[in-house]
């Protein structure tokens, strides 16, 4: 799995860090699955040894770049008890954990969605519809905030609000823009 992802960063210099994210995801998401479940029969998988270590280490050269914004924590948590907060990612299944003992912002949650667990990722219809079910909201009372494009368009499809994030912009402007403002 390092190999496929060197690879593919190789061949996709150029690409924004997100793209590369969403093809990586694409391309080794099948490769990944039969990792995670044990399935060592598949003779694709012969050259990723042991299957625990190898999917450990492609995670941790997968994810070793990403910085959390404790800015956006710091705003995130600003908006509870006033808003319902929740988080859906497409990373693997144990973001529970990492947001509860690696990166300490599991509080600033009310709700957190993997794909992994719910087996349908972003941006597909189903994990959004699930999410605002399980906090008891319709879709116009939600804002959607990704840096994926893909999942931007198809959050907007559903008729939800919508902000495109990167670093550059000021998102509690944006909610500000939207009617959200941080809890006093």
């Amino acid at each position: 799995a390092k190999a496929v992802l060197q690879e593919h960063r190789r061949q996709h210099q150029g690409n924004d860090g997100h793209q590369l994210d969403e093809d990586v995801h694409r391309r080794a998401g099948g490769v990944l699955e039969r990792i995670a479940h044990g399935i060592a029969d598949d003779r694709r998988l012969v050259r990723f040894g042991t299957l625990a270590a190898q999917l450990a280490a492609f995670q941790q050269d997968f994810w070793a770049g990403d910085v959390l914004d404790s800015g956006l924590v710091d705003l995130i948590r600003a908006l509870r008890p006033g808003y319902q907060t929740a988080i859906i990612s497409n990373a693997t299944d144990n973001l529970h954990h990492a947001l509860t003992h690696k990166f300490a912002i599991a509080d600033a949650f009310d709700l957190i969605v993997g794909s992994a667990v719910e087996r349908v990722m972003k941006p597909h219809a189903a994990i959004n519809l699930r999410t605002l079910a399980r906090l008891g909201r319709q879709l116009a009372e939600a804002v959607f905030i990704d840096d994926s494009a893909v999942n931007i368009a198809a959050a907007q499809a559903l008729g939800m609000a919508t902000i495109h994030f990167n670093p550059r912009v000021d998102v509690a402007a944006e909610l500000a823009r939207l009617g959200v403002q941080p809890t006093p």
